[in-house]
């Protein structure tokens, strides 16, 4: 486990376990959002290692921050304006975001009592292949933040934004020309198990596939 000045970050699935395990929740939290960064894709990962080193995810969520603090303007009441809580990163390392007690800017009509992770990568097709190590860590933090929160795994409580328009309506899967973004990626679900109709982050793909992996972690 690594701290700066604002965040703490996670360096294997027991760290992630331990650390959801003693989070103090004073907001009632009912569901989860699944999310992947689009940019920073892996490609800057690459860049990220070069530049920053053992700090690269530390100073990565400090960037995000900053974006944050430009675009939303919506501090977490302890000096953070990054939008989502947590973020999962290609060697598996997790970095803490907004204060758990503070409501996301994940999904418009969608972020009261919500906690929003991240994934660093763009997993669109033909874009990035999850890493083992990420993967590892996105069952262990959903399925860990599932079980802190009495949270059932399922496609109620659980859900991506590409399930949304950009209005905030809940379309109830994935629809190109409606969704407000792919997120978090066509082909999520392929490192999961598999497609449906060619799709990862459609309603069915994430029953056959995203649920029933955490559904066993648990």
């Amino acid at each position: 486990m690594k701290k700066n000045t604002l965040f703490t970050e996670l360096e294997s699935v027991k760290e992630i376990e331990s650390y959801v395990q003693s989070l103090n929740a004073k907001r009632s939290i009912t569901k989860l959002q699944i999310h992947h960064m689009g940019l920073p894709d892996y490609d800057c990962w690459g860049q990220d290692l070069k530049r920053w080193g053992e700090n690269a995810e530390l100073n990565r969520t400090n960037s995000l921050n900053d974006y944050g603090k430009n675009k939303w303007k919506y501090s977490d009441g302890k000096g953070r304006y990054i939008a989502q809580h947590f973020n999962i990163f290609p060697n598996g390392h997790v970095t803490t975001g907004r204060d758990i007690n503070s409501t996301p800017i994940g999904i418009k009509g969608w972020n009261t009592g919500a906690i929003c992770m991240e994934i660093y990568g763009d997993f669109d097709k033909g874009k990035d292949k999850m890493t083992d190590e990420q993967l590892k860590s996105v069952i262990a933090l959903v399925g860990s933040l599932a079980k802190k929160f009495n949270i059932k795994v399922n496609d109620s409580n659980i859900r991506p934004h590409a399930w949304f328009t950009a209005s905030g309506s809940y379309l109830g899967g994935y629809y190109p020309t409606k969704s407000t973004k792919s997120c978090p990626g066509t082909e999520f679900t392929k490192s999961f198990g598999g497609l449906v109709n060619g799709y990862g982050n459609s309603k069915d793909a994430f029953n056959k596939y995203f649920y029933p992996t955490i559904t066993k972690y648990l």
